[in-house]
């Protein structure tokens, strides 16, 4: 009986992550906060940003500009994907260039160490106070067997006027 009772407790979990990834097509995800800075000090985390909401979101820091880099590691093991989705707020100039955030899908080979084109971009666009998603789609096969892959956030702003946030982001299946 011992034996049954974690296998017992994980089931209710199981069952749950499957009904959420066929509820949305996801088939990986990561929040913001979870993803590791990409600057080379790795105490700028608390001079230039901050995680909000338990560390899921990333934004800046009082009234710096310097430019979040974040590197988010893609475990994807299993299924096709063909859609980058990028979770965001507060890009105040809409699609110009002062404030935005963008996504990018990259790849390297396991077997060489090269690196691949990336794959697909997604750039901020719209909103100005509200949360909003923005995508890009691929027809790049994501082999996790040959390849290694990451997403590369950057938010970056012009000046404090504006506070643009990343949630997070997402690899998903369109039909």
């Amino acid at each position: 009986m011992k034996k049954l009772i974690p296998l017992l407790f994980c089931l209710p979990l199981f069952g749950y992550a499957t009904a959420a990834h066929a509820l949305n097509n996801s088939m990986w995800s990561m929040m913001a906060g979870g993803c590791v800075s990409a600057d080379v000090d790795v105490a700028l985390q608390g001079t230039h940003y901050w995680t909000v909401t338990g560390g899921m979101r990333v934004k800046h820091k009082g009234t710096d500009t310097n430019d979040i880099h974040l590197v988010c590691p893609v475990n994807l093991t299993y299924g096709l994907v063909n859609r980058l989705e990028l979770y965001y707020a507060n890009d105040g100039d809409l699609s110009g260039s002062d404030y935005y955030v963008k996504a990018t899908l990259r790849g390297v080979s396991k077997l060489n160490g090269l690196y691949t084109a990336d794959i697909c971009t997604a750039t901020s666009s719209s909103n100005n106070n509200t949360w909003a998603m923005t995508s890009c789609s691929f027809d790049t096969t994501i082999d996790t067997t040959a390849n290694s892959y990451w997403v590369d956030v950057t938010i970056h702003r012009a000046s404090a006027l504006y506070t643009p946030e990343v949630n997070g982001v997402d690899l998903a299946v369109v039909q």
